[in-house]
């Protein structure tokens, strides 16, 4: 067993070697597109989610989201099978982005207001695209039409419905009393919800430049065209290049796919936006980073929430052919980010300030706990 692990061991260190080589050999792709990377965070990731992101965690922390869990009580008891406090979460998911769900379900878990088996449920059916992101950075921005953006975001809530109504159904009902919430005061609770959502998006924007990387070192290095011969006998190298950038990244997957045109590049981006991609995958999975919580189901889910949502848009496509022509009247959109936004630029300026001041601050609280 000594000798296998030591040849692991030795394989590992020879393969990163070489990646170290290659990608100083590829360092002029590799920051083609992390510049790309930069471009779509500044110019799509930080407009649409960060406003939404700190009003997820604001509600989350005040007497909001008992109001909202009290509203959707009826359907979240009785339909989804869920304690009444998760409402709220399943109302921001749909609204406020990939990593809200996934972070409200982590608070809540942190906090033990959900129990794990609960809240790896709810992780199937509350990880969507917001519709900042779907309607404005993909319909419009990318597909220039509004109506294509509705579109996306109708299914994509439809599919997510069904599915956390399906999956109620095959479950035992919730019945566990969750502990109380403590509120926050609305000053308290409006300075952490703009800190907690500088630093979760700063994370997001990373892991986005970091796969815009690896997508043109994937590119530069072969590796892509090599994949995309494998799967030739099946399907054209357009699509197999779009279907390798959509399952690492999803605005990549979506901005490829739209400029294939037609009812394809509808349905690809459909299931690109529900899938969600590796690199938002990864973000999710860290912020259960030491708890124990089973993550299998959620992994699996996102192809079926995928394919579901692709297979709503088809049955809108088919229902309503006139508007679904209307939205598609562009055969080869072009992806605009306004990289150079000032607005962006300065959003993310102070997001790096404010994550810069809260570690400075958490130092010095772990530092008086230390001594005291």
């Amino acid at each position: 067993m000594k000798p296998l692990k030591k040849a692991l061991r030795s394989t590992a260190v020879l393969a990163v070697v070489m990646l170290a080589f290659f990608m100083l050999m590829l360092s002029k792709d590799i920051s083609k597109g992390i510049q790309n990377g930069i471009e779509m965070v500044l110019g799509v990731i930080v407009p649409s989610l960060f406003a939404f992101m700190a009003l997820s965690v604001f509600i989350a922390n005040t007497f909001v989201s008992d109001v909202i869990s009290r509203i959707l009580r009826p359907v979240v008891v009785h339909l989804y099978r869920l304690p009444a406090n998760a409402g709220f979460i399943i109302f921001m998911s749909m609204i406020g982005g990939y990593p809200v769900g996934g972070k409200l379900i982590s608070d809540m878990l942190r906090a033990g207001t959900l129990d794990e088996k609960t809240a790896s449920r709810m992780m199937c059916y509350c990880t969507n695209a917001g519709p900042a992101f779907i309607v404005t950075a993909v319909g419009v921005g990318m597909f220039h039409s509004l109506t294509t953006g509705f579109f996306l975001f109708i299914a994509q809530i439809l599919s997510s419905v069904i599915m956390g109504i399906v999956i109620g159904r095959c479950s035992k009902p919730v019945t566990r009393t969750a502990a109380p919430k403590r509120n926050m005061s609305v000053p308290n609770a409006f300075v952490y919800s703009v800190n907690s959502a500088a630093k979760s998006l700063f994370g997001v924007s990373a892991f986005v430049v970091l796969f815009s990387g690896v997508i043109e070192f994937l590119k530069a290095s072969g590796i892509m065209d090599a994949v995309i011969r494998l799967f030739s006998a099946f399907l054209d190298k357009q699509t197999v290049e779009i279907c390798i950038t959509g399952f690492l990244e999803v605005t990549n997957g979506c901005k490829v796919s739209a400029a294939l045109g037609g009812s394809n590049a509808l349905l690809l981006t459909a299931f690109f936006l529900s899938f969600a991609g590796i690199s938002i995958l990864f973000q999710i999975i860290n912020m259960f980073y030491g708890m124990k919580i089973n993550l299998k189901p959620f992994l699996l889910s996102r192809v079926v929430h995928g394919g579901l949502t692709a297979a709503l848009t088809f049955l809108c496509i088919r229902l309503f052919p006139q508007a679904y022509e209307t939205a598609v009247s562009l055969v080869h959109p072009i992806f605009t980010t306004g990289a150079y936004s000032v607005f962006a630029s300065v959003c993310l300026l102070c997001m790096g300030v404010i994550l810069i001041l809260s570690i400075k601050i958490e130092q010095k609280n772990s530092n008086r706990h230390l001594s005291q």
